[in-house]
């Protein structure tokens, strides 16, 4: 097996070890993050009907025009309005298999300090 191979599998162990122990619902949705090298993309889901309620990402034509952390604090802000559209005020937050610092990190603290609680 080669090195990639098994960086890949640790890295699907890790995804879903972190989230066995997470459900979402329709009135605490899942926050998941997913980042690559060039974007940031953020969904709450409602794990019992299977169904995304609100996503938003940097990779949307409106937001590409914002640099650096203007780009985190524009899907932070498009998250928090649509989730309180709906009446949503609590989500279990799930950072997947990336470590709690950095960019999870402030989507995190970001969603708190705009009233969801996590």
């Amino acid at each position: 097996m080669n090195n990639q191979k098994t960086k890949e599998i640790i890295w699907k162990k890790r995804a879903r070890r972190t989230r066995a122990v997470l459900h979402g619902t329709a009135q605490r949705p899942r926050v998941s993050v997913h980042k690559t090298n060039a974007y940031v993309y953020v969904q709450c889901i409602d794990d019992d009907s299977q169904k995304t309620l609100v996503s938003a990402s940097t990779a949307q034509a409106d937001m590409r025009t914002a640099q650096g952390k203007e780009k985190i604090q524009a899907v932070i802000d498009r998250v928090t309005l649509q989730l309180k559209e709906k009446g949503i005020t609590s989500a279990i937050f799930d950072r997947g298999a990336y470590r709690f610092h950095g960019v999870v990190r402030s989507i995190a603290d970001g969603l708190r300090s705009k009233g969801i609680r996590i």
